[in-house]
């Protein structure tokens, strides 16, 4: 089901979740080969960091609730 939108409409029911039920931001780390999903986090509003502790990977986060 690549390329579908499955990813983007199962992250969008997440961060909607995790929104009414008070949580303050997600976070997530992500390999930096997987350049759909960095796409589609940047696409979200998530900022993106090298992850400091894995090399490979980047740092994804998400403010939810300020």
């Amino acid at each position: 089901m690549k390329g579908e939108g499955l990813g983007e409409l199962l992250m969008t029911q997440m961060i909607d979740y995790l929104r009414q039920h008070g949580t303050q931001r997600l976070v997530a780390t992500v390999l930096s080969e997987n350049t759909r999903m960095l796409q589609l986090a940047r696409d979200l509003g998530f900022h993106e960091a090298p992850h400091r502790h894995e090399p490979g990977t980047r740092w994804i986060e998400l403010t939810l609730n300020p």
